[in-house]
């Protein structure tokens, strides 16, 4: 039997003025077991993920969503999007669920 598990896993690119875009990935648990007759159980439990947009466009048009994919989220997108704050916005939100906590299941 082999386990595996990522609590939080993120990557910012961003311009020296604040142009970029940032990739999340939470709670990603992949395991693993082969049983004696040969045969094998793989399992991946995907937590969530985002991928947030703050490129601008050359036309400087307003925009009112950020969040280009992500996976089914503790609030909508358009919740986020109210606020303008996203990731950080994320984070309270999955922390306020237990999902870093170590029992989390």
């Amino acid at each position: 039997y082999m386990s595996m598990s990522l609590l939080r896993f993120s990557v910012y690119i961003y311009s020296h003025d604040g142009v970029g875009a940032e990739a999340h990935l939470v709670s990603v648990i992949v395991s693993s077991s082969l049983f004696t007759d040969g045969s094998s159980s793989n399992r991946l439990r995907m937590g969530w993920f985002w991928i947030l947009d703050r490129l601008k466009s050359n036309s400087n048009l307003p925009r009112c969503q950020r969040l280009l994919l992500h996976s089914q989220l503790p609030k909508s997108a358009k919740e986020y999007a109210e606020t303008d704050v996203y990731s950080p916005a994320i984070i309270e939100d999955l922390t306020e669920l237990g999902v870093f906590n170590p029992d989390y299941e």
